[in-house]
């Protein structure tokens, strides 16, 4: 394959990603945003109910973080930092691909978990996770 040829193939893959990525955050923050409504609309109706279902809805986000997805806790942003770094610098024990801080299940996980917390009234920024 030429060499012309490669990059233009490697422009590609990032162009890709990069709309996969956009969409995507798009998605997430318009999802938090729906939550947020529903809490607030089911708070405003049912005080009590969602005061006492709000602990079982932070229970439930932590333990599907500690049970699926345990590389998902916290923002997502030190993940982040720490599979760049190994990217940067591959060693015979880590590198960027081969990581779980920042694989598909991790971020369906955090999406789930926060979804739910928010559902739960909890105060999880998006831009984190994001």
């Amino acid at each position: 394959m030429s060499r012309l040829r490669h990059k233009t193939l490697e422009h590609a893959a990032v162009w890709i990603g990069a709309v996969i990525v956009g969409i995507s955050a798009v998605l997430y923050a318009r999802l938090i945003s729906v939550a947020q409504l529903h809490y607030f609309r089911w708070f405003h109706e049912h005080s009590y109910l969602v005061a006492a279902l709000s602990p079982l809805l932070f229970i439930l986000a932590t333990g599907l973080v500690r049970k699926f997805a345990p590389d998902a806790k916290g923002s997502g942003i030190p993940q982040v930092l720490e599979a760049i770094e190994a990217a940067r610098h591959p060693t015979a024990d880590t590198d960027a691909w081969s990581t779980r801080l920042v694989s598909i299940r991790t971020a369906v996980i955090k999406v789930l978990s926060s979804t739910v917390g928010i559902l739960g009234g909890a105060s999880i920024g998006r831009e984190g996770p994001t």
